[in-house]
């Protein structure tokens, strides 16, 4: 039975028919509560075929937060006013028709968080109408057409993410310069990452995460350059993927909004740009190296854990990348300035990773200010460069 509520499955057509008769055939929401479980996801079965023959009028098919299952319905795309399909939250499986790329006046296409596979209709890209567009967390792959942003000029959230999408970020999606929100994380894109987010004014998240994405010099790290010009960016995350090379000063001179900077797991070098103490807003900097391998990172231990318990001067150089002091720069040490070169630098070190442990805390509210961030980093150096190279006092 289709459509059919959890506490009275004898009951289902009639929610549907009566929608038919009552309705002047525009709407049809049956949502269940955002984030609810059990009697909040109130509708079971599958989604009825019907809904693409009777109700030809309708505009917004609103059916998100249940517990529908089966295929979505490929009569959908008789619905040649529908401007609405939200079907997110649900247990849906199969692919997305094809028939759906009739649906010419489309503005929100929402289908996230179910289990739809294959890939994703290429007329589906052409629906020009297009504002809104999520398939977030489905098994979803295939890669994006070139004419992607050209195709789609009126978008403003782009939701990809949690699927299994491959190939490259077009060049084309600069035309979408009304996106707001871009969300290609988790799957497995690659190649460069082009600089087509520059004219993207409203820009406010863009989330590259767990790709497979190269970096090897500024040309390839051009993109960070042309996110300068997103005066309301507040969240980047590229973190783990294959990107190197040395990071950009322009990252300092990002949006004041400027809030989140995840880049951990992959293999920059260089400084961290100076400046970026000045971006007030920024309460979240990741740039944690290579992903821990070791055995020690099993049963709960992450690497915060691990580095708290190593953040002592007998243990800190658990914490540490051996290659920072090679054997010959330690004897070096030792000859030039003695055993007190040596602790002043294990000395900064366990301040250095105090500093950072502040910085990473669960919560937000109690992680430290980049402001005294900058002002204890600068105190370190000094403390650092008090004792020279060699750890003699200047």
């Amino acid at each position: 039975m289709a459509l059919a509520p959890k506490k009275d499955k004898a009951h289902t057509s009639a929610t549907l028919q009566g929608q038919s008769k009552h309705n002047p055939h525009q709407e049809l929401r049956m949502e269940g509560k955002p984030g609810g479980t059990g009697d909040d996801k109130p509708f079971t079965g599958s989604i009825p075929v019907e809904l693409g023959q009777t109700l030809p009028k309708l505009e917004k098919l609103v059916l998100a937060n249940n517990s529908l299952s089966g295929a979505i319905p490929s009569s959908i795309g008789n619905l040649s006013s529908l401007i609405l399909l939200s079907l997110g939250l649900n247990n849906l499986q199969g692919i997305i028709p094809e028939e759906l790329g009739r649906l010419s006046n489309l503005i929100k296409f929402q289908v996230t968080e179910n289990s739809l596979n294959g890939s994703i209709p290429p007329v589906l890209y052409n629906i020009s109408s297009l504002i809104f567009f999520s398939v977030g967390g489905n098994e979803l792959h295939g890669s994006l057409p070139t004419s992607l942003g050209a195709n789609l000029p009126l978008l403003t959230t782009l939701l990809l993410g949690g699927n299994k999408f491959s190939g490259t970020i077009p060049a084309s999606l600069s035309n979408a310069s009304m996106l707001q929100i871009i969300d290609l994380s988790t799957n497995k894109f690659s190649g460069t990452v082009p600089p087509v987010f520059g004219g993207m004014n409203a820009l406010f998240i863009l989330n590259l995460e767990v790709n497979q994405f190269q970096a090897s010099d500024a040309k390839d790290l051009s993109f960070i350059d042309s996110l300068v010009n997103c005066s309301t960016l507040s969240i980047l995350s590229i973190a783990d993927n294959d990107l190197g090379g040395v990071l950009p000063l322009s990252l300092a001179n990002f949006s004041k909004e400027f809030s989140v900077l995840a880049m951990d797991y992959n293999h920059f070098s260089g400084i961290i740009p100076h400046g970026i103490e000045n971006l007030i807003s920024l309460y979240v900097m990741d740039f944690i190296g290579k992903r821990p391998v070791d055995e020690r990172f099993k049963d709960g231990m992450t690497m915060r854990k691990f580095v708290e318990i190593c953040a002592s001067h007998d243990r800190i150089m658990e914490a540490i990348d051996p290659s920072m002091f090679s054997q010959e720069q330690e004897d070096d040490d030792i000859e030039h300035g003695g055993i007190l070169s040596v602790r002043k630098k294990i000395e900064c070190l366990v301040s250095v990773v105090a500093l950072g442990l502040a910085c990473s805390v669960d919560s937000p509210n109690e992680r430290l200010g980049m402001t005294d961030v900058a002002a204890q980093m600068h105190a370190v150096r000094d403390k650092f460069v008090e004792f020279g190279v060699h750890g003699v006092k200047n």
